[in-house]
């Protein structure tokens, strides 16, 4: 429910957002087609791409391989922590400068992603 109830937010904070020369785009491990189907039913219009077919997820420690829950511990918000879930929230800014090279800039994970619901 968190991760839907953050995205029904994301909509209405895109005209400020976009005012800064920002984007949103929101990704998940979901094939493509399954992505577009729940989005259109949830009438959402930011840009959501699919993760599928890569290693985004596992690079930002958001998503665990077999091996790692097999393991117990997974690394989850800048620390060893037990396993309690295969998918787990983060935002990630990044910025593009004008030679096209990007740059991590900034992520939280659990509680710290609540700054694009609205008060």
């Amino acid at each position: 429910m968190g991760c839907s109830f953050k995205a029904d937010h994301v909509d209405a904070a895109l005209q400020h957002i976009e005012r800064h020369d920002v984007k949103f785009v929101a990704i998940s491990r979901a094939p493509l087609a399954e992505i577009a189907a729940f989005q259109q039913r949830m009438g959402w219009r930011f840009k959501w791409v699919s993760s599928h077919s890569n290693d985004f997820n596992y690079d930002y420690h958001v998503s665990y391989t077999n091996n790692e829950i097999a393991a117990g511990k997974v690394y989850y918000n800048y620390a060893l922590s037990d396993f309690v879930c295969e998918e787990l929230s983060g935002n990630s800014i990044f910025y593009k400068d004008a030679a096209g090279n990007v740059f991590h800039t900034y992520c939280t994970h659990g509680r710290g992603d609540e700054m694009l619901v609205g008060a």
